[in-house]
């Protein structure tokens, strides 16, 4: 039996990127990355792969590939967050996503990974009385039921997802490198002024990362939340606020109701401004009816309220036209991140070498 042993640098496979309906923009990126890294070696150019994602009008998908799949090391890109006025449902994008995944199983592709940026239900992690494990339910999905063979994902909600996936090789990447580079080259750093701020006891890990980073205080925010309406009922800061400048650190901001409550008790506690780094800008409707850009916009107020920008990513899809009408977000690109991931992946090369704390609190 002949065995073929794979060294650092080599193809596993060929390689093979594909986009479903509503990620193709960032895809695109993905490979320009790619073939950016592999500029100065012998593996061959990457091209969108030939993925046709059909939708029916009454409601089903058919993602059909036009190009011969069989062995190849393929990559799933799918955005499940679509937020454009004519973007699909979520769950319609998950289907979609397994469906891809299971026709490159049936088809003899060797490896099989779901890139998805953001991975939902991450806040769905236990069970709570009677409810859904949701979390482990769509591991079992992706992994049981669609077959992928590896999840390639950024900053999830709550780590304990990665135990979810039994055999599936998991990377959860971290946009703090991204993050890093912006808050040295913006001159947010400002000496002792900085002061970054965990909005609940479940991010301090994550704040404190930076804190740590940058040799700041950190500031501990602690919730109460009403968990069957999901809303917040108030927010305390304990730490240095008065005349400092706060980066409140998030994975994600949804309707918008966390930071203004963060932002108005600082505020109230003598901040200078406020800042806030979240990876996933999903920025959907509240509890009360308004939208997260209203609420926003609000704390925000024309560049004269404490709220001064939000940095996030592109992981979420959004029409152009919203985050043009935001002049306060900025968003930075996630692709080189998954790129760098992807082909490491595929020329068996170390991945989490991108997300090692120590290479980021170094510097």
């Amino acid at each position: 039996m002949f065995i073929k042993i794979m060294r650092n640098g080599e193809s596993r496979a060929p390689l093979r990127v594909y986009a479903l309906k509503s990620s193709e923009e960032f895809a695109q990126k993905v490979v320009d990355e790619i073939n950016r890294i592999r500029n100065s070696s012998d593996l061959e150019e990457v091209v969108l792969g030939k993925l046709v994602d059909t939708y029916y009008p009454d409601g089903e998908r058919k993602p059909t590939y036009e190009e011969s799949i069989a062995g190849i090391d393929g990559y799933v890109i799918q955005q499940v967050q679509d937020r454009r006025k004519k973007g699909r449902d979520l769950h319609s994008n998950l289907w979609a996503l397994g469906l891809a995944l299971e026709s490159l199983q049936g088809s003899g592709a060797t490896h099989r990974t779901a890139v998805v940026p953001y991975l939902p239900y991450g806040r769905q992690e236990r069970r709570r009385g009677r409810e859904p494990k949701s979390s482990k339910f769509l591991a079992n999905f992706l992994e049981k039921t669609a077959k992928a063979t590896g999840m390639l994902t950024m900053d999830v909600h709550d780590d304990a997802s990665e135990g979810f996936f039994d055999d599936i090789r998991y990377n959860n990447l971290r946009a703090s490198k991204l993050f890093f580079e912006y808050i040295n080259q913006q001159g947010l750093r400002k000496g002792t002024i900085l002061t970054f701020a965990s909005p609940d006891t479940g991010g301090v890990a994550r704040a404190n990362f930076y804190a740590k980073g940058h040799a700041t205080p950190l500031v501990i925010g602690r919730k109460t939340k009403n968990y069957s309406t999901h809303r917040i009922e108030d927010l305390e800061l304990t730490g240095m606020v008065k005349d400092r400048l706060i980066v409140c650190i998030e994975d994600m901001v949804s309707s918008g109701t966390t930071i203004s409550k963060v932002v108005n008790v600082s505020q109230e506690l003598g901040a200078k401004e406020v800042y806030v780094i979240a990876t996933h800008l999903i920025l959907n409707d509240n509890n009360n009816g308004k939208t997260a850009k209203d609420t926003l916009d609000e704390l925000y107020d024309n560049g004269n309220g404490l709220l001064k920008g939000i940095i996030g990513t592109d992981t979420i899809r959004h029409d152009p036209e919203l985050i043009a009408s935001m002049p306060y977000v900025k968003i930075i690109s996630a692709a080189p991140l998954f790129a760098d991931a992807i082909h490491r992946l595929n020329t068996n090369q170390s991945v989490s070498e991108l997300y090692r704390d120590e290479e980021l609190t170094s510097k």
